[in-house]
C-alpha cells in the first residue's frame, strides 16, 4: 500500500463533493453519478500519486521506499490550472536520512481536464556563526509551466552523427 489512512479518506471523500448537486440542477440518474464518483477518485488518487513520485525524485530514492511514512495534507481539495502551492508534508516511521519535514515546498496543478503535474523543492538552510540556521526564499513561486509542442522542442536540434561500421 502506498497511501495513508489519510490520504485514502481524500481520495474516497471525492465521491461526497461530487454526488452533492442542488435542487436547481436536473436530476442524474444513479449510474452518472457513479461514473463522476469514480472520476472525481481517480483525479484524487493521480494527484497524491504525482505528489508522492515528486518526493521520490527530488531525494532520488529507491522505489522500495515505504511511500506510506510520507503523507500529504492538501490544503486546496480542489485542483485548478493555476499551481498550487499550500500542500504540505508529514514524515512518519522510517525515513531517508535525506529526508526532513522542514523546508519541503509543492506546487501542483492541473495540465488541462486529465493530467496533473507535482513539483517537490527543498528550500536550502545556511547556517550562521551562532549555530541558527536559516532558509532561503522558497524555490517555487507558483509562475506557470510553460508548455512546449515538438516543433518548438526540436527546432534547433541536430541529427546525431551515425558512424558506419567498415
Amino acid at each position: 500500500m502506498w497511501f495513508t489512512p489519510n490520504e485514502i479518506t481524500f481520495m474516497v471523500k471525492a465521491s461526497n463533493s461530487t454526488s452533492s448537486s442542488s435542487s436547481a440542477e436536473p436530476a442524474s440518474s444513479e449510474s452518472e453519478d457513479c461514473a463522476a464518483s469514480v472520476d472525481a477518485q481517480l483525479k484524487r488518487f493521480y494527484r497524491l500519486w504525482c505528489l508522492k513520485e515528486s518526493i521520490v525524485k527530488a531525494l532520488d530514492i529507491n522505489s522500495d521506499f515505504d511511500l506510506k511514512s510520507i503523507e500529504f495534507t492538501i490544503q486546496d481539495e480542489e485542483e485548478t490550472e493555476k499551481p498550487i502551492l499550500s500542500t504540505v508534508i508529514g514524515v512518519h516511521g522510517p525515513k531517508p536520512q535525506e529526508l526532513s519535514e522542514k523546508g519541503w515546498s509543492f506546487e501542483e496543478a492541473l495540465l488541462d481536464s486529465d493530467h496533473c503535474y507535482a513539483i517537490a523543492a527543498q528550500t536550502e538552510t545556511t547556517a550562521s556563526e551562532d549555530g541558527s540556521s536559516t532558509a532561503s526564499s522558497p524555490v517555487l513561486d507558483g509562475s506557470e509551466i510553460r508548455r512546449f509542442d515538438w516543433k518548438e522542442l526540436l527546432k534547433d536540434a541536430v541529427p546525431y552523427p551515425v558512424h558506419s561500421s567498415a
